[in-house]
């Protein structure tokens, strides 16, 4: 399939060269300059004043537009499987600039269904990375695998691994707001009524949101 394939719906493709890249982003900037003809020197161009943080995962299929929002208005972080380990100098840099130095007033921590990670582990395929020289991955899908057993007796009730996927994937957005909510920047700007937190589930199925779990200066649920 090349980057021109007519068959496809995607703009490119593991044929694509530099060029294409170039002549896509030429083409995109055309459109969007259509669209909204002041978005980049009027807005983007003078700087960017985001009103929220999104954390998800690297997965291809989702990011911060199924918000539907433009450039310029959601501050992104992403990694594999939307792991937010409290310690993590990223993490914790990421929460400091996007709420102290931005000023977002909403961070969302956005999973979403048929993650890779998850499945890795659900299928006990994780034993078998070491060996495929992803030894790395091996070790950063830990938290995964933690949780997955944590949760192995609430799978047994679930027949198919659709549905044991989904469950884990709404398990480690929960996982994960957790650790956002006690981080102590994040506390001080939910106290101080400057921010809420939401845990959203993400489906690639239809490409629609879910609510987990929010967090404001009220009881997070």
């Amino acid at each position: 399939m090349s980057a021109t394939d007519s068959s496809s719906i995607f703009t490119l493709s593991h044929d694509s060269n530099l060029q294409d890249i170039l002549d896509a982003n030429v083409k995109w900037a055309s459109q969007m300059n259509i669209v909204q003809p002041t978005l980049f020197p009027d807005h983007n161009g003078k700087g960017q004043s985001p009103h929220t943080l999104f954390i998800g995962c690297s997965d291809s299929r989702y990011n911060e537009n199924c918000l539907g929002v433009l450039p310029g208005e959601v501050f992104t972080w992403k990694n594999v499987a939307n792991i937010c380990h409290s310690e993590d100098l990223t993490l914790k840099a990421t929460l400091e600039f996007a709420i102290i130095c931005l000023k977002v007033n909403k961070v969302i921590i956005c999973g979403h269904t048929d993650c890779g990670g998850i499945k890795t582990c659900l299928t006990n395929q994780r034993e078998a990375l070491p060996k495929a020289n992803c030894s790395h991955l091996y070790e950063y899908l830990d938290d995964i695998d933690t949780m997955y057993h944590e949760e192995s007796q609430n799978l047994v009730h679930l027949q198919t691994e659709r549905e044991k996927s989904h469950y884990l994937s709404h398990c480690n957005v929960k996982r994960q707001f957790s650790r956002i909510i006690e981080n102590t920047t994040v506390q001080t700007a939910v106290q101080n009524g400057q921010l809420q937190v939401y845990g959203l589930l993400y489906n690639v199925e239809d490409g629609l949101l879910q609510t987990v779990s929010t967090y404001s200066n009220a009881i997070p649920k």
